[in-house]
Order: C-alpha cells, then structure tokens, then sequence
C-alpha cells in the first residue's frame, strides 16, 4: 500500500542475567531491505504487561519518524497482560485452534478489550470451531461505546485471511480522531518505577540480613505476607 510501517517486537528479558534472544528480528530477514519498514526487537526489562517499560515513547518516536503504521507485538499476552491496550488505537488478538474451550477462552482479559481477534493456523482442524467460540465470547465481552470483537481466520504458513486481516485493522483506525496519546509521563514514570522498585525490593530481600530473616520467617508462617510487604518497602524506601 505504500505505507512506512514500523514494528516494535517485545522480547521476554531473562530473570537471571538480564538478557533478552530478540529473535524476532532474526525471523524477519525478508523484511531488512525494505526501506518501507523497520523492525525494532526490544527485551521486556521487567517491563509489566506484555509489554517493555519504554514501549510508549518508542511508538512516539516512531511515528515521529514518519511511520504510517506501527505494530507492537507482545510478549505474549495472558490472562491479565493488557498493558499493550492501553498504548495501541486498534488491539489484535492472535488465537489459535486447540488452545482450549470457550470457557479458557473467557478468561483471557484481553478479549474483553480486543477489536480484533484473529484465529492463526486456520489451516488446522479446530480452527472453525474455535472461531465460532470466541465469537460467542466477543458478543459476551463488555466494550463500552463499542460493538463486540471481530472474528476472522488467518494462516501464516498459507496467508490465507492476512489480506481480510489488515483490511479490518484498517477499517478500524480512526480517521476523525487524533492517534492516542500515548506518552502522557504516566505509563513511563509508572514502568520505571515499577521495575526499580522491584529491583531495589528483591535485592534487599536477598543480599541482607535482615531481608533474609524475613523471607525465612514469612516461609515458615511466622509473619504475614503482606506486612512483609510493608517491612521490605520501608526498609528499602528509608520510610
């Protein structure tokens, strides 16, 4: 279509040493000499919500880069991952046959605020039938001011449905409304916070002696969960 399209790959950050495979990227090799598009792999970080702590001052700076279109694709979104919902015009849920019944499929908060959800692998068997379900589950969804999901079909491996898919996304983006505005200062200093807190909290559990006192004594039933909670913030707060 002629568009500049940018695509920023959250990447799971290891919990031990930090590092991050990015090997998004690596499979995205037919696409490194298309001058039309760039392909950003970013590790998580401790980032929360499927997504990095850096995400949303990424997406500004690629659309200050021209970028008619900037995919963010998750680390993989759970039950509870809704970050990316926050930070996106249109959000796109990728769903696959055999993943489990309708009732699983309830649970996954993300259809709750999904516009699109499209079942991958459709030329798999199961992939009608899990389609239909998460029909029935869009139409339940609560989406205020907004109809339910679409549902539609797609395979990577055949391209079957990938043109219908980008025709929806398309269709959905709004024309007489502003892009959301994404970097308010909030989500930034909240993601920073977030993960230095949780940095700060673990080391001190860990490396002190006092921390290490209370984690034995929380394992043995000695001292409630939550005011541990309260100990290690002040202890590493100053409060």
């Amino acid at each position: 279509r002629g568009l500049r399209v940018g695509v920023l790959a959250i990447d799971p950050s290891s919990s031990l040493s930090g590092g991050a495979l990015l090997g998004d990227r690596v499979r995205m090799v037919e696409h490194a000499g298309d001058a039309a598009v760039f392909v950003r792999s970013v590790g998580s970080r401790g980032g929360t919500g499927g997504v990095a702590a850096t995400t949303a001052q990424m997406i500004d700076v690629m659309q200050h880069m021209r970028c008619d279109v900037v995919v963010v694709e998750t680390l993989g979104a759970g039950q509870d991952e809704l970050a990316v919902a926050s930070l996106v015009d249109t959000t796109v849920l990728l769903a696959m046959p055999m993943a489990g019944d309708h009732v699983q499929a309830m649970k996954a908060g993300l259809i709750e605020l999904a516009d699109v959800i499209a079942v991958n692998k459709s030329d798999l068997a199961g992939a009608g039938l899990a389609a239909a379900e998460l029909q029935v589950v869009a139409q339940w969804s609560t989406r205020v001011g907004r109809g339910p999901a679409v549902v539609l079909q797609t395979s990577a491996a055949t391209g079957a449905g990938v043109v219908e898919l980008a025709a929806v996304i398309d269709a959905l983006r709004p024309d007489d409304q502003p892009p959301k505005r994404r970097f308010t200062g909030l989500a930034a200093i909240e993601g920073q916070l977030l993960g230095h807190v949780r940095n700060s909290v673990a080391a001190w559990l860990r490396d002190s002696p006092a921390g290490q006192r209370l984690c034995e004594r929380v394992s043995s039933g000695q001292h409630p969960v939550a005011e541990a909670a309260t100990v290690a913030w002040r202890a590493v707060s100053g409060d």
